[in-house]
């Protein structure tokens, strides 16, 4: 096998690595827990841990229910694997990410064609709220993804 045959066939890899990387995971635990919300699902996901109560999430030892509780069931599969760090409150939202990049390709793929897939989904990646969300420990890129994720597979029913 060639070298262009070897390189055409491995860059869609190579440029999705990449635009994961950056995008998503590079620096990911870097920063300490900056923004409000942030620090507060992150709060109270840790007193939902101490307490071993994980129905109802817990604030200064009182239920907090403003958001639903799979973001911290999430958020706390993700601390009891990797230990109390900013990477592990991040990481669902990190894969959140991922899974919406990927859905967006999917759904691109499924109403029009492979390169409107991969152009779209490369565009979303790639639009400054993404950077900006994708790798801060929120509720927004998690409810996003099953959002667009239910409304992608209407619309890709809708076509069949």
């Amino acid at each position: 096998m060639s070298w262009r045959g070897v390189s055409a066939r491995w860059f869609p890899a190579i440029r999705w690595i990449a635009i994961s990387w950056i995008v998503v995971f590079w620096r990911l635990g870097y920063s300490s827990l900056v923004d409000p919300d942030e620090a507060h699902y992150a709060e109270l996901t840790r007193e939902m841990l101490q307490s071993g109560n994980w129905l109802v999430p817990l604030l200064d030892g009182k239920p907090f229910i403003d958001k639903p509780v799979l973001f911290h069931w999430l958020q706390g599969a993700s601390v009891l694997l990797l230990g109390e760090t900013e990477f592990a409150a991040r990481l669902p939202t990190a894969l959140a990410a991922l899974g919406l990049f990927g859905m967006t390709r999917w759904v691109g793929e499924a109403l029009f064609d492979a390169e409107a897939g991969t152009l779209a989904a490369v565009m979303f990646a790639t639009i400054p709220a993404t950077f900006a969300l994708a790798n801060i420990a929120i509720f927004d890129m998690v409810f996003a993804l099953f959002l667009f994720g239910a409304v992608g597979c209407l619309l890709v029913a809708a076509k069949q």
